[in-house]
Parts: C-alpha cells; structure tokens; sequence
C-alpha cells in the first residue's frame, strides 16, 4: 500500500514538472500494474547522505552509469531520481 501511495505521488510530481506550468501539471494517467502489456522492474537504492547538497548530486551523477549497466540487462531504461528523507522525531 505505502509503494502505490509513493508511486502516485512520483507520478503527480512528474506531470507537474511535466507541465506547461508551476500551476498546470501535464494530463497523467495511473494504471494499475495488471494493464501493463510488459512487467516493471523497480529498483530501488539507497546512499548514504553527503555533507552537501552538491556532493550528494554528484555522488548520484557518478554511480548512475554503473547503476544503468547492472540493472538494465541491455535493454532500454528508464531512471527516476526521487529524494524521499526519513527522519524520526
């Protein structure tokens, strides 16, 4: 249940980056995964945080290569950056 919530969550915040504007999010649709003609494999990593916002972005950009190369099995991939921080009060 919390993966479909994030799922739909990535998705509203693609389309409105997607979007002709801040205030207009591009039209989306969100099916459920028996529609899908090809089964998704999601991925998901996770890294330790840098001392920096900048180091921590670059420390992303330098792993991805080798992320895609891993996980892809030679076939077209799609990757989704979506910083989600957890901290406990």
């Amino acid at each position: 249940m919390q993966e479909r919530l994030l799922f739909e969550l990535n998705v509203m915040q693609v389309a409105a980056w997607l979007g002709p504007s801040e205030d207009i999010p591009a039209h989306h649709y969100s099916i459920d995964e028996s529609h899908r003609p090809v089964r998704l494999r999601r991925v998901v990593l996770g890294y330790p945080d840098a001392s920096t916002e900048f180091k921590f972005d670059l420390a992303l950009n330098y792993r991805v290569g080798s992320v895609i190369q891993i996980y892809s099995d030679q076939k077209p991939t799609l990757v989704v950056s979506y910083v989600y921080c957890f901290k406990r009060i």
